[in-house]
């Protein structure tokens, strides 16, 4: 009796073994293109723009208001774009800058599947690996432009468009 549950357990840790090998073999791709995206994003010197509106984030968090306590020439988007991220860092008592390069790649990591998902359902992705198309595209967001990855004036601007009709709707009532 012993024998057979022995067996069956040495069947279930094969098979998850074998599992976890396969899952390893089908996102390390990915996972190293995003290891070294976080090499190159700590050698490149830090965006000037992104380290001044992360200051103008924990301005906010303070209690200051844009336009009374300090002035800033880019719409009041890029800068409460950054309070989540700021307020993340102050919990976790990591950097600002840490905790915002971690959520642009969460972001970016979830824009790619997503992005991904759609293609797939409109079978356009057919003739193509899903994964080898996930590897180039982040790639090509994550090193290529590493020094734009969390630039504050590209992510206002791409919230501005984006959000224009929801900022006309409250500003209606």
């Amino acid at each position: 009796m012993s024998s057979i549950a022995e067996e069956s357990a040495f069947r279930k840790r094969r098979l998850l073994a074998d599992g976890l090998r396969e899952a390893a073999g089908k996102w390390l791709p990915l996972l190293l293109v995003f290891a070294v995206a976080l090499l190159v994003r700590k050698l490149v010197v830090a965006n000037t723009d992104v380290a001044a509106v992360i200051t103008l984030a924990e301005r906010v968090l303070d209690g200051q208001r844009q336009a009374i306590d300090f002035i800033e020439l880019n719409p009041p988007a890029s800068i409460y774009l950054y309070v989540p991220g700021v307020a993340l860092a102050r919990l976790l008592g990591l950097s600002p800058e840490v905790v915002t390069d971690g959520l642009a790649f969460i972001v970016l990591g979830a824009g790619i599947r997503l992005s991904v998902g759609i293609l797939a359902r409109t079978g356009v992705l057919e003739d193509f690996d899903g994964r080898k198309l996930a590897v180039l595209i982040a790639g090509i967001l994550t090193i290529l432009r590493g020094r734009l990855l969390a630039s504050a004036n590209i992510s206002s601007r791409r919230c501005s468009f984006r959000c224009w009709p929801y900022w006309r709707s409250v500003q209606r009532r």
